[in-house]
């Protein structure tokens, strides 16, 4: 299943399209209307066998929850439509930017509430009440416009893969890079998630990742570079853009700065104990490529993979994958060879209001559920056009990695298919 600003489908794995429509219809069939939805995520629970799906209000405060009424799909979704704003006294311009996640429990939605004072509003839905026959979210607990200097902005909700959180309690992790000191990371936490009375736990742990070489990113002549003369893609910011994932008990973390100031973008990963202290870090680079808009996923094996868009002066914008072996509680990515997922044919170009040149805003990496040893990737890529240099249309390339069973070794790829290919569709899952 593929969501995007605008577009919802369902592909079987040889990625032949089984059902697809607009979002707007796709919302209105569990009776929301709305001019908007944006910013979609979707996951799968292997626990209730269902789909659950969250988007914003592009010009409201709510925020869209969906689950899916079997496990199939295409088989009808019930849907609700939740205010993030405080009834009163609101600074809030709007809901922005979803994140969520699932743990043992409830599935926790959160998003940035832009305005005057930015904030943070984070839902807690107990996912017995979202699974019933009449589903329901009455004992949902939402905690409005948090402050951001206290709980941070971007405040993701982690997606516990194996229930190794622990029963009743939802992790949420903000990270933000400061030039000079390095990555550093917010924990907060939801308590009693699995009913009414649900209870949000502010910073409660925070670190630093120490990378006092670096430095943050944006959007300037260098970093995104493209080909042919085309405008650097905007890639991203200093926060945290990427699904944080648990497995085991420690949360897995990726983000985007420049590691040695070469104009070139690297991918910060990070291992975090179940306090929010750091169990190790360390950087994938390429000596010519920007690595933009990176996820991450890991099995119970300990084997890692991180995906990513990249882009270059020389390269048009394509997409890699790395895999890391964790080995005695050290992870290793070896000699940061990447496989190359995609090989981009155009540059792209579509200059918004804000004078930016769009990309992103991330990327989703999910494991098969069938299969612990393969995995599930979704990256933007560019749908080239013979009307002009530069292409202004993008879709989403949805591709099956499989990893070798015995540590160490290739990574082979499976399926690779390019699925969606709608224009001005902004967000991935």
């Amino acid at each position: 299943m593929v969501v995007t600003n605008g577009r919802w489908a369902v592909y079987d794995r040889a990625g032949t399209l089984q059902q697809g429509q607009s979002s707007l219809v796709f919302w209105a069939s569990m009776g929301i209307n709305l001019p908007a939805p944006v910013d979609p995520r979707v996951l799968y629970d292997p626990v209730t066998d269902r789909w659950f799906t969250a988007a914003v209000e592009a010009t409201g405060r709510n925020v869209l929850v969906g689950v899916s009424k079997t496990s199939d799909p295409r088989d009808g979704w019930n849907g609700f439509r939740v205010n993030l704003a405080l009834p009163s006294g609101s600074t809030s311009s709007g809901a922005d930017f979803t994140m969520i996640g699932l743990n043992a429990g409830s599935l926790v939605v959160s998003a940035n509430m832009g305005g005057t004072s930015p904030t943070i509003s984070v839902a807690n839905f107990p996912v017995a009440d979202l699974v019933k026959a009449v589903p329901t979210v009455a004992n949902a607990s939402i905690f409005r416009e948090l402050p951001f200097a206290a709980n941070g902005f971007f405040l993701h909700p982690v997606n516990d893969l194996d229930g190794s959180g622990g029963s009743g309690r939802a992790t949420l992790y903000a990270g933000s890079l400061s030039t000079g000191v390095g990555l550093a990371y917010k924990q907060a936490t939801v308590t009693g998630t699995g009913a009414a009375g649900a209870v949000f736990n502010g910073n409660t742990a925070n670190d630093t990742v120490s990378f006092p070489q670096s430095r943050t990113i944006g959007f300037n002549n260098s970093e995104g570079a493209q080909p042919d003369g085309a405008r650097s893609l905007d890639i991203g910011s200093t926060v945290l853009l990427s699904q944080p994932v648990m497995r085991n008990g420690t949360t897995w973390l990726v983000h985007s700065a420049d590691k040695t100031a070469d104009g070139l973008v690297d991918i910060f990963w990070t291992q975090l104990a179940a306090d929010g202290s750091v169990l190790q870090s360390g950087v994938i680079s390429d000596p010519q490529r920007s690595l933009i808009f990176p996820s991450i996923s890991l099995n119970a094996a300990g084997d890692v993979l991180v995906t990513t868009a990249t882009t270059s002066a020389n390269e048009y914008p394509g997409s890699m994958a790395y895999v890391g072996r964790t080995v005695g509680g050290v992870t290793s990515f070896g000699s940061m060879t990447g496989l190359v997922l995609f090989e981009g044919t155009q540059s792209h170009q579509l200059i918004n209001a804000n004078n930016r040149n769009r990309w992103g805003d991330w990327s989703t990496t999910v494991p098969d559920p069938l299969d612990p040893n393969r995995f599930w990737t979704f990256q933007q890529v560019v749908v080239p056009t013979t009307s002009s240099t530069y292409s202004s249309n993008w879709g989403v390339q949805v591709t099956l990695i499989a990893l070798p069973e015995a540590s160490g070794g290739m990574v082979a790829l499976g399926v690779g298919v390019v699925g969606l290919a709608w224009r001005f569709l902004r967000g991935a899952s």
